[in-house]
């Protein structure tokens, strides 16, 4: 199962996205505070400060599921051939729009 972020308002969670469909009603969840740096904190650039980043950096979730980068992947490279195929049409038509 894949995890999903939200924000604590008013002593509600606003989740940013509808759960993945595939989860059951009445199933269990883990609720845990992420703390983000926020814009105006200031990165002190000792060893112990970027190792502290560093670990919060590595304890993130990856964005994508590794099915969904893997069709992401795909369809970035099916978009490429297509871009390749089709390139000598799509110049002709741009010449065609400078006479």
């Amino acid at each position: 199962m894949s995890a999903i972020r939200g924000t604590y308002k008013d002593g509600q969670i606003i989740l940013a996205a509808a759960p993945p469909t595939d989860w059951p009603d009445g199933a269990e969840v883990r609720l845990e505070l992420v703390e983000l740096p926020t814009e105006d904190a200031e990165q002190d650039a000792d060893p112990e400060s970027i190792a502290q980043w560093l670990a919060w950096y590595d304890s993130l979730e990856p964005f994508l599921s590794e099915e969904d980068e893997a069709s992401w992947k795909k369809a970035r490279q099916e978009y490429r051939e297509w871009e390749f195929a089709n390139r000598e049409k799509r110049d002709r038509m741009i010449e065609g729009l400078f006479p």
